[in-house]
């Protein structure tokens, strides 16, 4: 997946760590949306972060 766009999967997306740094990155750039172009995996962490969304900002601010 991804060759034509040149993305790859990401083994650390697959934790909360690895979330929490996305939701991170996200923050510091000013991303306010994120459109996600994928199949079920793709679709898949997509829902996890929106559903770990608000718990993510919380554990950022508390840092």
């Amino acid at each position: 997946g991804g060759t034509v766009i040149g993305s790859a999967r990401c083994k650390a997306f697959t934790t909360r760590e690895g979330r929490l740094a996305a939701a991170f990155n996200l923050v510091k750039r000013g991303i306010s949306n994120l459109c996600v172009c994928g199949g079920d995996g793709s679709l898949t962490g997509a829902n996890i972060f929106r559903s770990e969304w608000s718990g993510l900002l919380e554990e950022l601010v508390k840092k």
